[in-house]
């Protein structure tokens, strides 16, 4: 009977209902927004750049699907859903992007969109079904999101490809790990054979010695 209302009827008689719009609910939602779209972005930055104190990388330097999720998100605030004249896009709900690249929210802004323009919000959120229909910002939102994140999305594809590289370096230092044993193995054994042939060569030279000191004493 009333939209986004439960009513359940115990008698008969008569009795005054008074609905209210839950604004307080849809600004903690679009809060969150911003919330999630700020550990996202920190995540991946953070992984992303390359460390001067140890010299390495972070382990997304080397992932550009991943990396690209962020662009993705970013742009996504500007995409405009024409649901109605009012509310257009995430900037005109006071979302900014700072120079490096988080997210912020004007609250002032916020609540005036909210108080102003409320059924603008639902619809620019929820999209529209009639004529042709408008796909919301909320759909919009979770479909990237579950691209990325759900089974041979782009995360679990990275992972996928990840360890298919872990297994190809595992391996090559298995087979490093053989080829330098068997190496190891040969220099022994030569090592052994030149030990050998230098006992030998001392015991023919203490012979021929003796053979020497044993002249001279015969000529002397």
């Amino acid at each position: 009977i009333i939209q986004g209302a439960t009513l359940s009827l115990i008698g008969s008689g008569s009795a005054t209902l008074n609905v209210t719009q839950d604004t307080a609910a849809v600004k903690d939602h679009i809060t969150t927004i911003v919330n999630t779209l700020n550990d996202i972005i920190s995540e991946i930055d953070a992984n992303d750049d390359f460390d001067e104190e140890t010299e390495t990388w972070g382990s997304l330097a080397r992932t550009p699907s991943i990396r690209g999720i962020k662009d993705t998100l970013l742009t996504l605030m500007g995409t405009e859903i024409n649901a109605n004249d009012t509310i257009t896009n995430l900037y005109d709900l006071g979302f900014e992007v700072s120079k490096d690249g988080s997210v912020s929210i004007d609250e002032s802004v916020l609540d005036e969109k909210i108080t102003a323009s409320f059924e603008d919000i639902v619809s620019f959120f929820i999209g529209t079904t009639t004529g042709s229909g408008i796909t919301g910002m909320g759909d919009l939102l979770n479909d990237q999101l579950k691209e990325s994140t759900t089974t041979d999305g782009t995360i679990d594809s990275e992972s996928d490809a990840i360890e298919a590289r872990i297994a190809r370096i595992e391996k090559t230092i298995e087979t490093e790990t053989e080829r330098l044993d068997k190496r190891y193995e040969t220099m022994t054994q030569q090592f052994v054979q030149l030990d050998s042939y230098m006992r030998q060569m001392e015991s023919q030279q203490g012979y021929v010695s003796q053979i020497f000191s044993a002249t001279e004493q015969k000529d002397s």
